[in-house]
């Protein structure tokens, strides 16, 4: 039950099981209506919908589906991001990552085992920081696809989706020390500058560390939204965040 104390400084007190819990008040405001994202033009079609199948593994309304903007495209200053997608309901046995470089080469692969018949959840992955021992490049852009399979020795996956990511240098905007300032400010201003999976990223974190506060579904919902993600929004505030 959450118990509206009326301290109106800037945050708002809610207790929650017995912890106090700052929240932002109307923290969705916080967010855009529409993410305003022009990626550059680079001649590369985006899928970040998987396209609509019904098969012995996959049969569901819903779809494999990158949390990206529209265009398939986002922008991080991270050098070791984290990428997340929505997997419907399903009975397939493997999920592959793979993320390349500009020129195709590849610069991580991963293989995901399925548990039997797995329930609608939000996953993610975070790129190891001892891959090829460097970070991702400033400038470069990234193109990462998700697989899902039948069968653990499929050769051909029943969907798949891609999308991409380019790291770009922090705006003089943006604090040194981010990092270190709470959840709350960090999604206000990953967001005013335009760091789409920076922004997703903390108010992943913010609903994992405080799943029954309504603010951040909303929050959770508008973000989506104002990527035209609008078909699995709702659904997605009910799948587990299956967190890497």
């Amino acid at each position: 039950m959450l118990i509206n104390l009326g301290v109106k400084i800037g945050l708002i007190g809610l207790i929650l099981g017995g912890l106090q819990v700052p929240v932002f008040a109307n923290l969705s405001d916080s967010l855009p209506l529409q993410w305003d994202f022009t990626p550059p033009e680079n001649g590369q079609p985006e899928r970040r919908e998987g396209a609509a199948t019904r098969s012995p593994c996959l049969n569901s309304s819903q779809k494999l589906t990158t949390l990206v903007p529209r265009s398939g495209q986002g922008l991080t200053i991270q050098a070791y991001p984290t990428f997340f997608w929505y997997l419907p309901e399903n009975a397939g046995q493997k999920l592959k990552f793979t993320i390349r470089d500009k020129q195709k080469a590849t610069i991580y692969a991963l293989e995901y085992l399925i548990p039997q018949t797995l329930n609608p959840q939000i996953m993610s992955l975070t790129l190891p920081k001892f891959v090829d021992h460097q970070s991702l490049k400033i400038g470069e852009e990234y193109n990462f696809r998700l697989e899902l399979f039948c069968q653990v020795n499929d050769e051909i996956p029943v969907t798949f989706v891609e999308s991409s990511l380019t790291r770009v240098f922090p705006k003089s905007t943006l604090p040194k020390d981010i990092n270190n300032l709470s959840l709350l400010t960090q999604l206000s201003l990953y967001s005013e500058a335009g760091l789409w999976y920076d922004t997703l990223l903390t108010l992943v974190k913010l609903r994992k560390l405080y799943p029954n506060v309504p603010e951040f579904d909303l929050a959770w919902i508008k973000l989506l939204n104002s990527v035209n993600l609008e078909n699995i929004a709702q659904d997605s505030l009910s799948a587990e965040l299956n967190l890497n």
